[in-house]
Parts: C-alpha cells; sequence; structure tokens
C-alpha cells in the first residue's frame, strides 16, 4: 500500500508549492514519472534522478530499472519495493526501512545506507561495499573481508567515529588474527576514546606479531611507545612530564600514519 504524500501532488502542481515545502521541482519529463509512482505506486525504467521524497512510504512499489540516483529517500519506508537494476548511486536512504526490498543489480555507489534497516533485504556484498552504511541493520559483518573491515574502520577513526572504528576492526582482527597493523589501528581507536590500557594491550599484541615477523624496528617502537604512555600516567615531575608528553604525541602521530591507511585486499 502507498500512502499518497499531498506535498508531492502540490509541488508538482506549481513551483511556488516546491518553495513551500522546501522540495524540488521536478523537470517536464520527471514530474510525469513522478506522478506516475505516486498514482500507481510503481515507475520501472522511470527518470527520477535527485526526486525529494523524504519521509515517503512506498510499501511493496517497483522502481525497478529507473534512475534515482543522487535522490533523497532518508526516513522513508520502502519495504518489499523492488529495486532490481535501479540506479542508487548517491542516493540518500539515511535512516530508511528496506525490509524484504530488492535490491539485486542495483548500483549503490556512494549512496548512504546509514542507520537503515536492510534486515531480509537482498543484496551482495560487493555492492553494500560501495556504500556508506555504517550503523544498518539486518547486515552480517563477518560476510565482509578482513580488508574491507579494515579499511572502512580506519575511515571510521579518520571521521573521529572510534565507537564506529572499534567495531569493524575487531571483527576484522576475528577473521585474521595475525594482522598486526590492525591491532594498531585499534589501538588507536582505543586511544582517542581514552581507554589507554586497552590501547596499550593492542600495541602490545602488535608488538608482538611484528617480532614474530622479524619486524623489529616497528615492534620496537610500540614498545617504546607504551612505556611512554605509562611514564606519562605516572610521571608527577612537571619538566619531565612535558618531555614525555611531546614524545608520546610524536609517537601517537607516527602510529597514526602507519594505522590510519588502507591495506592491500588479502
Amino acid at each position: 500500500m502507498f500512502e499518497i504524500n499531498m506535498k508531492y501532488f502540490l509541488c508538482l502542481l506549481s513551483l511556488s508549492n516546491c518553495l513551500f515545502f522546501g522540495l524540488t521541482f521536478p523537470a517536464v519529463g520527471d514530474s510525469i514519472h513522478l506522478i506516475k509512482l505516486l498514482s500507481e505506486n510503481k515507475c520501472t525504467n522511470c527518470e527520477l534522478k535527485g526526486i525529494d521524497l523524504v519521509h515517503a512510504t512506498l510499501l511493496n512499489s517497483s522502481l525497478e530499472g529507473s534512475n534515482l540516483s543522487q535522490a533523497n529517500l532518508s526516513r522513508s519506508i520502502l519495504d518489499n519495493t523492488n529495486f532490481k537494476n535501479t540506479n542508487l548511486s548517491g542516493t540518500i536512504l539515511y535512516g530508511s526501512s528496506l525490509r524484504g526490498a530488492d535490491l539485486t543489480g542495483a548500483d549503490l555507489t556512494g549512496a548512504d545506507l546509514r542507520l537503515s534497516d536492510l534486515s531480509n533485504a537482498t543484496f551482495t556484498i560487493s555492492q553494500i561495499s560501495k556504500s556508506d552504511w555504517i550503523g544498518a541493520k539486518g547486515l552480517d559483518l563477518n560476510l565482509f573481508p578482513y580488508h574491507y573491515l579494515h579499511n572502512y574502520g580506519v575511515k571510521q577513526i579518520s571521521r573521529k567515529k572510534n565507537n564506529n572504528g572499534v567495531i569493524l576492526l575487531t571483527v576484522a582482527i576475528n577473521k585474521l588474527p595475525t594482522a598486526a597493523i590492525t591491532y594498531v589501528a585499534r589501538g588507536i581507536a582505543y586511544y582517542n576514546k581514552s581507554k589507554i590500557s586497552v590501547a596499550m594491550k593492542d600495541f602490545e599484541v602488535a608488538a608482538s606479531i611484528y617480532k614474530e615477523r622479524g619486524q623489529l624496528k616497528r615492534s620496537e617502537k610500540l614498545i617504546f611507545i607504551n612505556e611512554l604512555i605509562s611514564s606519562n600516567q605516572y610521571n608527577i615531575d612537571n619538566q619531565n612530564n612535558q618531555n614525555y608528553t611531546e614524545s608520546l604525541k610524536a609517537g601517537i602521530r607516527f602510529l597514526s600514519l602507519l594505522a590510519l591507511k588502507s591495506v592491500s585486499p588479502i
């Protein structure tokens, strides 16, 4: 069932109505397709690029083969909608419900699927990997490959989303427990969250792995940084504390440069 939102019809009638509701006035061809969608609850192979349908309700609808690139469908109800082979590149689906939706063959490059509900939706990991999906429901993180989880986790940390980074990097470590670089990255996230002892533990594990590989310089650097962290926590002499602090900042910068970069697929 499709709940008709009157503001979209009013927008189609005049530009002034669009401005009043804060919507984008569609082109002539696009408006015909939008009317078809609103009245028939389906519009296959339609041109709806950049259309504004925030808070829309499209239940059991069909948009197969349509162009919805750069459209705004945030916080919409799109359950069981047919998006087969639909262009959803750059489309905003933030906070939308896509339960049971069919996304087979859909282009999700650059789509915003954050906080969406993808429970029982049909898609492939390669499709979803091209979008921004952090916080989405209905995704099994274990289905993503190690390198993708690491890279996405690092991206979250660079955006100061350390909680998200820890979640992604933890799954990555579970998939590849010998990934020293991922321990370092997660340690940085923990350090940013002021969880110092947990961060030190990750740096310690990474140092051990590097040592086993014969990468002694990296191992020694991590051990040294852990010593700086420990000394900085308990040093009460102001002059020494300042010296330790500067050295620690330099050490953390080194680790950040080491950890916060993408890795090659494994």
